[in-house]
């Protein structure tokens, strides 16, 4: 924090101004268009086509802090973590498409459904996904279902 995020507290004097102005943003969607604009630019750098075919869904467990309220938490007992869970999804590149923030104990499977339908929503063709490891249950059948609309 000292070294990266405190010295902005000097320069934005007026947080509530900021966060307002940050708030507004992220609502109309500025943050999701500026990383979608910045990976299509880096994909065509690449010599690949800008929009992603393919994407990797993964997630990770991480502890909470005591001050993240009590819904918002709760325990993977397959990770034995405490705490929240990352979803992500990639693509071939590891540029970020979408994430999401569950309580650790959520399934991967119910996550997935969520992000590929976040992703349908979101892109122009649907990107094919492939899991990084077995996970329990046939979360793939019905969020294929959920991308392609049937």
């Amino acid at each position: 924090m000292r070294q990266n995020g405190g010295h902005y507290l000097r320069i934005f004097r007026l947080f509530k101004t900021v966060f307002c102005f940050f708030s507004r943003w992220a609502r109309a969607g500025v943050f999701n268009r500026i990383r979608d604009e910045l990976r299509r630019a880096i994909r065509l750098r690449a010599g690949r086509c800008p929009n992603p075919v393919a994407g990797i869904i993964d997630s990770q467990s991480v502890r909470a802090a005591a001050s993240v309220t009590g819904r918002s938490r709760s325990y993977d007992a397959g990770k034995k973590v405490g705490g929240r869970k990352r979803h992500l999804v990639v693509d071939t590149l590891g540029l970020l498409m979408t994430v999401m923030v569950t309580p650790a104990g959520q399934p991967d499977r119910d996550a997935a459904r969520e992000l590929l339908a976040r992703l349908r929503c979101c892109t122009r063709r649907s990107p094919s996904s492939g899991a990084t490891a077995p996970t329990p249950g046939r979360w793939w059948s019905p969020a294929f279902r959920i991308i392609r609309g049937s």
